[in-house]
């Protein structure tokens, strides 16, 4: 059975004292073979989480982009775009 992993990268609350919080959601999904971004939330949040927690965003494999708010998809390809180059964007 293959392993599965989500950490939430940004969501409006938090129990990880370390961790900013935002009206938005990320999560990152780890299997054995593949890491994916759900959502970037309402900001670059979602990339401090990250960092604070020791993830490498440049190892995402693929980004969904849930659904369309303006503002959030606007800040997911400014921010996302840079950092994980190889990553394929769906939305």
């Amino acid at each position: 059975m293959n392993s599965f992993k989500w950490t939430v990268l940004a969501d409006n609350r938090t129990s990880n004292p370390r961790l900013e919080t935002e009206h938005g959601l990320s999560i990152l999904l780890e299997t054995t073979r593949h890491r994916v971004l759900l959502d970037t939330g309402a900001s670059d949040l979602f990339i401090r989480n990250a960092d604070r927690l020791g993830i490498d965003l440049s190892e995402v494999d693929y980004v969904f982009i849930s659904h369309g708010h303006a503002r959030w998809t606007m800040c997911s390809s400014r921010m996302v775009m840079p950092i994980m180059r190889g990553a394929c964007v769906i939305s």
